[in-house]
């Protein structure tokens, strides 16, 4: 909120007009703007969104936009710390799982540490990104694809676009 106020504030000083991105905007990039879930988790620790196609419902959709964001210390050098921790946890549970990874890539980012990811579990199919976005904040933006279906590379592109990556 603090955020896209400062964003705004300078858009109107440099006469520019700014449409700050929600999590639902992003949501629907992947065609995904019906929320079926909101919820704090881990104690308040966590907050995860999830998305399906307008007319599909949870446990039937085709696919799935999820966003879960991590709270991190408002230190620079915590937060990076806690960000490698984050990506590290989810490349072992990955691996441990038995998924058959196709990328996991780490970058650095424009908040530190960032990271690509593309897995099929169980024939769900999962790709996207973690990364701080901001102070405090660390958001795991992922997309997955069920009953058999693969993402797109379009889809591809658009979750690598979240981090600035081709």
């Amino acid at each position: 909120m603090i955020r896209s106020i400062g964003l705004l504030a300078i858009g109107l000083v440099q006469g520019i007009a700014l449409h700050a991105a929600t999590w639902e905007d992003v949501a629907a990039r992947f065609g995904c703007t019906n929320k079926v879930h909101a919820s704090e988790q881990a104690g308040g620790s966590q907050y995860i969104m999830e998305f399906v196609p307008q007319g599909q419902k949870l446990n039937t959709q085709e696919r799935m936009f999820t966003v879960t964001l991590v709270r991190t210390s408002a230190a620079e050098a915590e937060a990076n710390q806690h960000t490698d921790q984050v990506i590290k946890s989810m490349a072992g549970v990955t691996s441990r799982s038995g998924a058959k990874v196709i990328a996991f890539t780490g970058y650095k980012g424009n908040h530190g540490p960032a990271a690509y990811f593309e897995f099929v579990l169980n024939g769900e199919y999962n790709l996207g990104v973690i990364q701080r976005t901001g102070q405090g904040i660390i958001a795991i933006q992922q997309l997955a694809t069920f009953k058999g279906r693969t993402p797109a590379d379009a889809d591809r592109a658009a979750v690598k676009a979240i981090l600035g990556v081709k």
